[in-house]
């Protein structure tokens, strides 16, 4: 009885907090798997979404309650839709509607030889030049144009602008509990959207050196009541659009592995035609 009430309570708070309905079978075996499930019920609530961010929302969320995408969401011949509910949603895609392709494909190329930008300058990091303390203040282990294999510190400095991150408008390639998909445009800047070139593994480098930054195929999302679907466009906003983190692991690997492939592909399709 407990265990029912417990899990009618979790469930109760993250709808609430989340607009998240864990599916029954998600929510019991979450449960059995706690290693403390008499915790506190917010902090067992912001487990349980912690863990629901790394999960493929069309096995974990049930879509019983409707906070699913319209049917005719991605029809072009409807002028305009007006989401009704809080909608969860997960990112399959997403591209950078500001730059061209080839750009993106070069700064893609630049992360891959270890190289970052510096105004119109290519800097490339060498390794083992000033590999101690800089007590003069010069510059450490710089080289212009010169060609080198990149190094394990090289994987953590590559290209400013890839660091950064894109600043759009983008354009994401979502999908609800039901598996509907649609595509959505940032209408108005949402910081938490952008790509970052994520730097390829180094031989020796370690787990906080190769991380991904930036946001990651996976990534949850929340469309809010109220937001507006154009001619089979979902418009996102900052106040429409609630950005929850988390990725699924095995799809951003795959997507990273695959995007500067897609680019080429999308040139000579667009070059072709």
């Amino acid at each position: 009885m407990m265990s029912l009430q417990l899990a009618s309570q979790l469930k109760s708070e993250l709808f609430s907090r989340y607009s998240l309905v864990p599916s029954e079978q998600w929510l019991n075996e979450f449960l059995s798997n706690s290693r403390n499930p008499s915790h506190p019920l917010p902090a067992l609530t912001s487990t349980a979404h912690f863990r629901l961010l790394s999960t493929d929302f069309t096995t974990t969320l049930s879509t019983r309650q409707g906070k699913v995408l319209p049917a005719k969401v991605s029809d072009v011949h409807t002028k305009e839709l007006i989401l009704q509910i809080d909608i969860p949603v997960q990112v399959l895609d997403i591209q950078d509607t500001s730059t061209s392709k080839w750009s993106q494909i070069e700064a893609i190329e630049r992360v891959e030889r270890g190289e970052e930008i510096r105004g119109r300058e290519v800097i490339r990091n060498v390794p083992g030049i000033n590999d101690d303390d800089d007590a003069d203040g010069g510059d450490q282990g710089q080289v212009t144009g010169s060609s080198s294999r990149p190094s394990a510190t090289s994987s953590t400095n590559a290209s400013g602008n890839s660091k950064k991150g894109s600043t759009g408008p983008h354009k994401v390639l979502l999908q609800d509990a039901a598996g509907t998909k649609a595509w959505a445009f940032e209408t108005s800047r949402i910081e938490r959207i952008t790509i970052v070139n994520s730097n390829p593994p180094v031989p020796g480098a370690t787990a906080t050196q190769t991380v991904v930054e930036g946001m990651q195929i996976g990534c949850k999302f929340v469309l809010r009541r109220g937001t507006k679907v154009r001619r089979g466009l979902i418009m996102m906003t900052p106040a429409n659009t609630t950005v929850m983190g988390g990725k699924v692991e095995a799809w951003d690997k795959k997507w990273r592995e695959g995007r500067k492939a897609r680019l080429h592909q999308e040139l000579e399709r667009e070059n072709s035609g």
